[in-house]
């Protein structure tokens, strides 16, 4: 099911073809960083989104039975991946913005690598474990 979701997610950036969408991103994950309650308007978007894709599963594929966390599981771990992907693309623009050389701005295709990349890592971060010290 996270694949599901991870390709509905590809499918929507590949739609944002332009590279305004990517600035707009950009700045708009600044000023979130500035502003809590923008940071708390997007986590509440975040929580509305999720609710959504929820509803849909349960409306298309009957998942979602009362007492089954496993889809908001799957799609909680889904989030964490775009969050995730987002953040390290955003470095990605700071240091490109910095002057580190050999660093481009990044584009809509690069967000779309670490998304993959993302997605990759959630069943090794579900199998970690710990050795206390």
């Amino acid at each position: 099911m996270v694949e599901l979701g991870r390709d509905a997610l590809l499918a929507a950036l590949a739609r944002m073809d332009d590279e305004g969408w990517a600035r707009r991103l950009l700045l708009s994950r600044r000023l979130a960083e500035r502003t809590p309650s923008m940071g708390a308007h997007g986590l509440q978007f975040c929580e509305a989104t999720t609710q959504e894709a929820l509803a849909i599963l349960h409306r298309r594929f009957g998942l979602g039975a009362p007492g089954d966390l496993r889809p908001r599981l799957a799609v909680d771990m889904l989030v964490a991946a775009f969050h995730g992907a987002v953040t390290g693309w955003v470095a990605q623009a700071d240091d490109a913005a910095g002057g580190v050389s050999g660093i481009e701005p990044p584009t809509t295709d690069d967000l779309a690598d670490r998304l993959r990349e993302a997605v990759a890592a959630l069943p090794g971060s579900l199998a970690l474990t710990v050795t206390p010290r």
